[in-house]
């Protein structure tokens, strides 16, 4: 994924329940004995349509004030839905630095938040930039963008929320945590920036490491802002926002990635 790693990553496996099969009922005499035939519970495979994805805004009063000053530039975040083994599929429009671009990005990420299908999208290839956009973007690529997403199983979702990394689940106290390392970077030698984020989930009064977070850009920060949680399922994806050092400097680029995690 870009810069969204999203390790934007959870997991959810949905399971279908068959009953369990029943002994064979003997009739009366000189009859055959009948077996009863055992049906699976049926699976929705009809294909999905889907419509175009709402931003999702992820930034806090401080990031304004650095958007104000020209400090630092946003990439958006839509997000679309959940498949059911956990894929969790979303578009980036990554933040345009300098070349007077247009991007776009969708990506697929499994419940580990590895990539498993990303397209990318640049209007300096097209004869005239200026038109490009999300809506024409998506209008133009949504014979692909549904043929993926059916691929993938995912089913749309309408209402997001960014909630608290802290929250409750059916009695249950759960919490998503994470702690950074920072250092020089191995390759470009500037100093403090952040080399891994640690993702830990607390349950049942233990703590558990749910993923550990490489980076190879410049990251000035890293900070778990909250959860997306699946509206049904005991999955959710960690969200952490960071700021990528700009290519020449201030401004820094805001994006996501995202770590998924289940629980009992």
């Amino acid at each position: 994924m870009k810069k969204l790693l999203f390790p934007l990553c959870v997991g959810w496996v949905l399971t279908a329940c068959q009953p369990n099969a029943q002994p064979q009922q003997t009739t009366p005499e000189n009859t055959t004995p009948v077996a009863r035939e055992i049906v699976p519970n049926p699976v929705d495979n009809s294909p999905q349509v889907y419509s175009l994805p709402r931003e999702l805004p992820y930034t806090n009063a401080s990031d304004e004030e650095y958007m104000q000053n020209n400090m630092l530039l946003v990439s958006k975040f839509y997000p679309i839905g959940w498949g059911r083994n956990g894929e969790f599929a979303y578009i980036e429009e990554p933040a345009d630095e300098a070349c007077g671009c247009y991007f776009l990005e969708m990506h697929i990420v499994d419940k580990n938040g590895q990539e498993l299908w990303s397209w990318h999208y640049d209007s300096g290839d097209e004869p005239d930039p200026t038109l490009a956009d999300l809506d024409n973007t998506w209008a133009k690529n949504q014979d692909l963008f549904t043929e993926k997403l059916n691929q993938h199983h995912i089913v749309q979702q309408h209402e997001w929320a960014i909630v608290s990394p802290e929250f409750d689940d059916n009695g249950k106290h759960l919490a998503v945590s994470s702690t950074i390392q920072k250092g020089t970077h191995d390759l470009l030698g500037f100093e403090d920036t952040v080399k891994t984020a640690d993702f830990y989930l607390h349950q049942n009064g233990e703590k558990k490491n749910i993923f550990t977070q490489k980076h190879e850009m410049v990251i000035l920060s890293d900070e778990l802002i909250g959860v997306l949680r699946h509206p049904s399922e005991k999955r959710a994806v960690a969200v952490s926002k960071i700021n990528i050092r700009g290519y020449e400097g201030p401004p820094s680029v805001a994006s996501l990635y995202f770590v998924g995690f289940e629980w009992d």
